[in-house]
């Protein structure tokens, strides 16, 4: 697989000849010190590394239906392949009226209605009747601050987290393989997370981010959600947030990411294991109207990273964004817009230290929808970009495609509806390598011969 770029960017890229990447004098969004994405200080601000999925089933995200059980997706086997749960139903009537719903922005939006059942909680974390005094293990004895529950979380907790606006919390906790902790926002996008730098921190390994709504208050180098921070952040996953409103600093060597798992640790230079980043409302990073190569919406720089079913828009950089030792990296089924697009390589540090292989980017179903370059890639082994949609977008890959996608209601607004139209040329298009099993809403996919293209099935 040949590099894909459009003319304009080719300046960044000249040290690629065929299929051997040459040392470069400059690559993508580096900064001095060889960093990319968010960086404070010289180094990156945030850490985490992946492998292939081995987490268990029991917190998964679920979706209450109307009898009060749940049905929801799993995490991914070793080949990049989503499987369901024992619960999952795949019928659109079994999943509440999620699949109705349309996907919105801005303070007001309105989230799939996504419910979290209160049998699984183990925490309780309520603003308006709680009191960091309680013990936080019943409802009436609510914790009134997350920052309380990170002080007495333990390995196979659910923290429950009720409406309200919580400030920023971290997360310095483990959970285990058998026994995760599970932060959770009781009603999808309504416990609201916010800071003038980094809202919402992990540094635990086996923790589970779900259903927040992050935003930062000030301009600054700016994360929403920061997986790692001087420290590995392992077998995690982040799934379910509406990530917006992170200005970021763009000059200077500085930026900013809507969601960031990366890091660096001098004993294990951007390694690690296990992390999935799936299911979340990215928008609104940067400075509107800014181009800046070191502001993403999502953005890994470690290994088996798996980045499935978001919604990314409004980015003054790349949508989705993997450098320096991403290798192994799974992204499939999102839709970015009005971003660079999609790059995945590897370089700077800590390719010095350790062999970065170039190696392994699957890149498939996604819907890159008037972006303003693509797909990037650098070239190596065991590449796979294909079943694309680039609409206003330049193509690249293998089976791609070009047409409309036809959304219910495109606009990078409050008013945006990023379904498929009921005659889509999307419907049951994409390939079922590296598919999800399960969309943005929760759907289990495919529901025709093909999964479709983009981060909802129809």
């Amino acid at each position: 697989m040949s590099l894909l770029a459009r003319e304009n960017h080719s300046s960044i890229f000249t040290c690629i000849i065929g299929a051997t990447l040459l040392a470069c004098s400059s690559s993508p969004n580096t900064t001095d010190d060889g960093s990319t994405g968010s960086s404070s200080g010289g180094s990156e601000t945030a850490t985490a590394d992946t492998g292939s999925s081995t987490a268990d089933d029991s917190l998964s995200p679920t979706t209450t239906t109307s009898e009060g059980s749940t049905s929801g997706p799993t995490t991914s086997d070793s080949e990049g392949v989503t499987g369901t749960t024992s619960g999952s139903t795949g019928d659109d009537d079994s999943t509440g009226d999620s699949s109705s719903s349309s996907t919105t922005s801005g303070d007001d939006a309105e989230p799939p209605s996504t419910t979290f059942d209160e049998r699984g909680c183990t925490l309780f974390v309520d603003q308006l009747t709680g009191d960091d005094g309680n013990s936080g293990k019943a409802k009436d004895q609510a914790l009134a601050t997350i920052k309380a529950a990170t002080g007495i979380v333990a390995a196979g907790d659910t923290v429950c987290v009720y409406p309200g606006d919580y400030g920023a919390f971290k997360n310095t906790a483990h959970g285990t393989a058998d026994a995760r902790i599970h932060y959770v926002s009781v009603e999808r996008w309504q416990a609201k997370v916010s800071a003038p730098t980094i809202p919402l921190q992990n540094v635990g390994d086996y923790v589970d981010i779900d259903g927040f709504e992050v935003t930062t208050t000030d301009e600054s180098i700016g994360l929403g959600i920061s997986n790692g921070d001087g420290q590995l952040a392992n077998h995690c996953r982040i799934f379910n947030n509406h990530v917006y409103g992170i200005v970021a600093k763009t000059r200077g060597g500085s930026g900013g990411a809507g969601i960031l798992s990366a890091g660096w640790v001098s004993q294990k230079p951007y390694q690690g294991e296990d992390v999935e980043i799936f299911n979340n409302f990215v928008h609104d990073i940067g400075n509107p109207g800014e181009n800046a190569g070191l502001v993403q919406g999502i953005y890994v720089s470690h290994p088996h990273a798996k980045i499935y079913n978001n919604i990314v828009y409004n980015v003054s950089g790349w949508g989705i964004h993997g450098w320096h030792n991403a290798n192994y990296v799974t992204v499939s089924n999102n839709l970015t817009s009005n971003t660079e697009g999609i790059v995945l390589g590897n370089g700077d540090s800590p390719c010095g230290q350790i062999t970065c292989e170039f190696t392994d980017y699957y890149v498939t179903n996604n819907i890159l929808y008037d972006d303003r370059v693509g797909i990037v890639l650098y070239d190596g082994p065991n590449h796979l970009v294909s079943h694309n949609n680039f609409y206003l977008t330049e193509p690249s890959g293998d089976n791609p495609t070009t047409d409309d996608p036809q959304l219910v209601g495109y606009a990078l607004d409050p008013d945006g509806d990023f379904h498929l139209g009921p005659t889509s040329p999307m419907i049951d298009a994409g390939s079922p390598e590296y598919a999800p099993a399960f969309d943005f809403d929760g759907k289990s996919r495919p529901k025709g011969v093909a999964p479709d293209v983009g981060p909802y099935e129809r």
